[in-house]
């Protein structure tokens, strides 16, 4: 346990500014292309034409961008990795409240407003396309995933899935492709700003906030299962198992935490 708490604590160093900068970059050149270049209608054609032919491989992977679905996987960081779960913590809030920000700054309308036969795969959604937060949640995981010390498999898997999610959001037909890309350099700024406070934040896994942060998947999951986030059958029952992991790991860890035997200060 000593050591799990040891490798938690080195992981989190002061991301580089090559680290920081070079996606949100290329991830805005991109944006830009997009945008002068008038092909944010031709590109969300080509892949939301073609999504009714995997629809339940899109419905499925869009869940993945769910913030309450994100926190209660990530459950087993309670144990082994309680400040990278802080880590999510920050992301989460500096991701919601920037997302949120711009949404309300630019009041972009969803492409279901704009045009004619737009196949929407999940809820129905009209307003406040711009950024998608889908793929800001996704980018951040992504960032904390390859920044802040995960294991192997996952930081290898990490940037590759949050493309895909990303990709999902134009697929199942409710975001524009401009604004999964300004979601992306969004979710990774925040997750690079998060790990660099929580490396200077020395109490983040200390009592009582280690028992607040070790909380979270469990209520995650329980907020999950009270109100999944998509009304689809197929999409519903994956949430529901989810949301069943998060309490029952996320549960155990945290009472762990109230008995002083399952986090140990990093």
């Amino acid at each position: 346990m000593a050591e799990s708490a040891t490798r938690d604590a080195e992981a989190f160093a002061q991301p580089s500014l090559r680290a920081v900068f070079a996606l949100p970059v290329a991830c805005l050149s991109a944006l830009a292309t997009v945008h002068f270049g008038e092909l944010d209608e031709p590109l969300f054609r080509l892949l939301n034409d073609t999504a009714p032919a995997s629809t339940n491989f899109w419905r499925h992977v869009t869940l993945l961008g769910e913030g309450l679905v994100v926190l209660a996987l990530c459950a087993p960081a309670i144990r082994h990795r309680p400040r990278w779960l802080f880590a999510a913590l920050l992301a989460a809030i500096f991701a919601l409240a920037g997302s949120h920000l711009l949404k309300t700054l630019f009041e972009q309308d969803r492409p279901l407003r704009l045009l004619e036969d737009v196949q929407i795969l999940v809820r129905r959604l009209t307003k406040h396309s711009f950024p998608s937060g889908h793929a800001t949640t996704a980018f951040a995981v992504a960032g904390l995933a390859l920044l802040g010390g995960a294991p192997r498999w996952l930081a290898l898997a990490a940037l590759p899935l949050a493309a895909v999610v990303a990709l999902s959001r134009v697929a199942v037909g409710v975001h524009w492709p401009r604004d999964v890309l300004a979601g992306a350099a969004l979710g990774w700024l925040c997750a690079c700003a998060a790990i660099a406070l929580a490396a200077r934040w020395q109490s983040a896994a200390r009592s009582p906030l280690r028992q607040i942060v070790a909380a979270l998947p469990l209520l995650a999951g329980i907020a999950l299962l009270v109100d999944p986030p998509d009304p689809v059958e197929g999409v519903t029952a994956v949430a529901r198992i989810i949301a069943v992991f998060g309490i029952a790991v996320g549960g155990a860890f945290w009472l762990g935490t109230l008995r002083g035997t399952a986090v140990r200060n990093p």
